[in-house]
């Protein structure tokens, strides 16, 4: 796989980049595997006029919400699979406050 590796730089006099240099330096805190990941995503976005002039905190909400909708729970094929039967939004929220203790 072919790789391009660009240098981002974050002025320490500049609050806004510190702002930002926090949340990259926090991207598991968001949901993400890296900060390149967190950064493309953020930049996706932005391209795509989903996102204008939000917080990197509106950022993950958004990020979150698109995952929240394209999550899938499996069909219950066994009597064993029966044992948790709650909603769709409360598995969501058990599976991220697990997530969350990790």
């Amino acid at each position: 796989m072919s790789v391009i590796r660009k240098t981002v730089r974050f002025h320490k006099g500049n609050a806004a980049d510190m702002q930002v240099l926090d949340a990259v330096c926090h991207f598991k805190e968001y949901g993400f595997r890296s900060e390149s990941q967190m950064i493309m995503e953020a930049l996706r976005c932005f391209l795509s006029g989903t996102v204008s002039n939000c917080s990197p905190e509106e950022l993950a909400d958004l990020i979150v919400d698109r995952l929240r909708q394209s999550l899938a729970i499996p069909v219950v094929t066994s009597p064993m699979e029966t044992m948790y039967t709650g909603s769709s939004d409360e598995t969501y929220d058990a599976a991220m406050s697990f997530l969350d203790s990790l």
